[in-house]
């Protein structure tokens, strides 16, 4: 299972929900392209940035300041960004196929319901969101209680392997009620929450047929058709969990439910402290994610409440075999409700999906676990808890998104740690490269004897990094995007630029946004 550390926790994405002014004083129905849902995604919020940054972009890009490391070598003229846009005129400026695709995926997520033909749940499992088990797990069934322990006990194995125990159980007992294989699942996932939504995919795992690539019958990158000409079934499956039954899971037992309580209890604790402590200077130790001023804020403005459950996603390549690389990517959830030294355990961590191979279109295999968590947050899911005996709504609140460097490119659609321009928040500090070479280094500082065309820039010090020039370098870039007239067009300024997928789009936005 993995892991995330905290190198790999820096890129974060917070999501903010409801209506009303943000933290920032900006409007907070603005989602990242992971955490979507809400109406009106950008109109409100781009306008009020570049209302106030307009003419400080103008200056910029008719008065360049020297040694100003975003300043960087300018393509051709574009049009410049509107600044009354919503999210359909955002879609209308846009002119390569990709980006066209890209925001299809985000009008989807942002009219997610669970409802809606998009979901892929089972009527069982939606029912379920909507009308939550009130009574703890009863294990109090020899036969179940049984069947649970094998069931565990062979889960390394093959299903033969329980099959063929149940039947020696059996032969020695005909009396028992030992639940065959199929039935043991259906009671683990219901105690679990664990159930998959299954979706058609391209045998070279190339898209998979979601969203709006739901209606193709052969893949858009390779022509593989989807089905098999003979059965008429699909050639191969991608496999998600939806966090909703998972979550529910977690407060249908008295002492997890008390254990989720730990951030609403934590974070009661750590404002009090605050608001103490603000009059003589003293401020508690910062150990954890809750300590963060972007959470606080979140919670104070009201955009996370204590019945909501803060979620991170993280990504990374699975290696199956010793000698093969990477041939699957996963995705998991972890819980900020629960306390750090439970919270990256395995038993607490939830799995999100499954990607077999090299994926070209990740946002077509993340779909369908953000089109769900995007319903939830619309609809709220119905939560018991055991503790108190009672059902409240929770609205999942998605604060970040993680990756290692590999992965990461995945997420946020940058050109990676080893590209020109490689900061995962899209800083515009140009890397170094060897002579003759293509590998870019994060050098801050300045080699001595060095003389490399397009890496030869002034030192730059740590202490002064050019954060408050990100989001002019930004909104030119996002510029530059939309008004790309071709692919080709792009492509020539990706090394300057540092976009190489067109996923970012929205993202760029967003993390300009926040």
């Amino acid at each position: 299972m993995v892991t995330p550390t905290t190198d790999d926790s820096d890129q974060d994405m917070m999501a903010q929900r409801g209506p009303g002014p943000g933290p920032t004083g900006m409007p907070t129905n603005v989602r990242c392209k992971f955490c979507h849902g809400a109406n009106n995604i950008i109109t409100e919020s781009i306008e009020h940035i570049l209302q106030d940054m307009a003419q400080m972009v103008d200056q910029d890009a008719a008065d360049p300041r020297p040694g100003d490391v975003g300043c960087l070598d300018e393509p051709p003229a574009q049009a410049p960004l509107a600044h009354h846009i919503g999210l359909e005129e955002l879609s209308d400026l846009a002119r390569l196929n990709d980006i066209k695709l890209a925001m299809k995926f985000i009008q989807a997520l942002e009219n997610a319901s669970l409802d809606d033909e998009h979901s892929g749940l089972d009527p069982d499992t939606l029912h379920r969101l909507r009308n939550p088990p009130t009574s703890c797990v009863d294990l109090s069934d020899p036969d179940l209680r049984l069947g649970l322990d094998l069931f565990l006990a062979s889960i390394k194995s093959s299903q033969d392997t329980y099959t063929m125990s149940r039947d020696a159980i059996l032969r020695r007992h005909p009396d028992d009620n030992l639940p065959s294989y199929d039935k043991m699942k259906r009671h683990i996932a219901e105690i679990t929450g664990v159930v998959p939504i299954i979706s058609d995919m391209c045998r070279n795992s190339c898209i998979a047929f979601t969203g709006p690539l739901a209606m193709l019958d052969t893949c858009s990158e390779c022509s593989e058709p989807r089905l098999d000409p003979i059965t008429k079934k699909a050639l191969q499956h991608l496999y998600t969990i939806p966090l909703g039954p998972q979550l529910q899971a977690q407060w249908r037992d008295i002492e997890s439910a008390q254990r989720m309580r730990y951030r609403r209890t934590k974070t009661h604790e750590i404002i009090t402290q605050l608001d103490g402590n603000n009059r003589d200077g003293d401020l508690p130790p910062l150990t954890d994610f809750l300590h963060s001023n972007a959470y606080l804020e979140a919670v104070r403005s009201g955009h996370i409440n204590d019945n909501d459950m803060v979620l991170m996603l993280s990504m990374d390549g699975a290696q199956l075999y010793e000698h093969k690389a990477s041939d699957c990517w996963i995705y998991i959830w972890i819980l900020f409700d629960l306390a750090p030294e439970l919270r990256y355990k395995k038993r607490y961590v939830f799995p999100g999906g499954f990607i077999p191979g090299k994926p070209k279109i990740v946002d077509s295999f993340l779909f369908p676990g953000l089109y769900h968590l995007s319903a939830l947050q619309q609809e709220g899911i119905q939560i018991w808890d055991a503790s108190e005996d009672t059902v409240f709504t929770s609205k999942p609140f998605f604060a970040l998104g993680t990756a290692d460097g590999p992965g990461m490119t995945y997420l946020n659609g940058l050109v990676g740690h080893h590209g020109k321009h490689g900061c995962r928040l899209y800083c515009p500090v140009t890397g170094r490269h060897k002579p003759n070479g293509t590998h870019y280094y994060p050098a801050l500082l300045k080699p001595n004897n060095y003389e490399v065309e397009g890496s030869n820039h002034d030192d730059i010090s740590f202490t002064n990094l050019p954060c408050l020039l990100q989001m002019r370098h930004n909104i030119r870039n996002v510029d530059l995007k939309l008004g790309s007239q071709s692919q080709a067009f792009f492509l020539d300024y990706t090394p300057i630029r540092g976009l190489v997928s067109q996923v970012v789009l929205v993202q760029i936005l967003c993390i300009l946004l926040l």
